[in-house]
């Protein structure tokens, strides 16, 4: 027979011996056990009456009792995803800043700030968070929202 605790979200076969069992537990079928344990799998928060919660979207989400929350702060989040942005090839930065016709004025800023045109002269990917992509978005007074944009677009081509 198997049973299973919604606190410890554990399954127990009771045909094993345990030093000591929860209280909470709930006999379910085979059936039950197959499809609780799948909903487990996906990150699922089994509750007593043996419904559940939705998956668990991500690793930063924890269950408040009626939903996951993102107990991130904005800051952190922000971090994570611009940790989480891929790199451009020099290629697809360039094409991008060419067909938003602003090759021309990134080249100009650069050339203003010797250091941060070595270090873009001198790479074959530009990061999201380098120095040199951080001193253009200053220099060019762009949002990080548009910097976002702008990436994503670059990352197509």
């Amino acid at each position: 027979m198997i049973k299973f605790s919604p606190k410890n979200q554990t399954f127990y076969d009771l045909e094993l011996k345990y030093p000591d069992l929860p209280e909470d537990l709930i006999e379910v079928t085979s059936e039950q056990h197959y499809e609780l344990l799948g909903k487990i799998n996906l990150g699922c928060i089994i509750f007593a009456d043996l419904t559940a919660s939705p998956p668990r979207p991500d690793k930063f989400h924890m269950w408040n009792g009626t939903a996951w929350i993102d107990q991130r702060t904005d800051a952190e989040k922000r971090a994570a995803y611009l940790a989480s942005v891929p790199p451009l090839t020099k290629r697809q930065f360039n094409l991008y800043l060419y067909d938003a016709g602003l090759k021309d004025e990134v080249d100009a800023l650069l050339a203003t700030n010797p250091r941060a045109k070595v270090e873009f002269d001198s790479t074959d990917k530009v990061i999201r968070t380098s120095p040199t992509v951080e001193v253009m978005i200053a220099l060019l007074d762009w949002t990080d929202e548009q910097v976002d944009q702008m990436w994503q677009q670059a990352l197509t081509l």
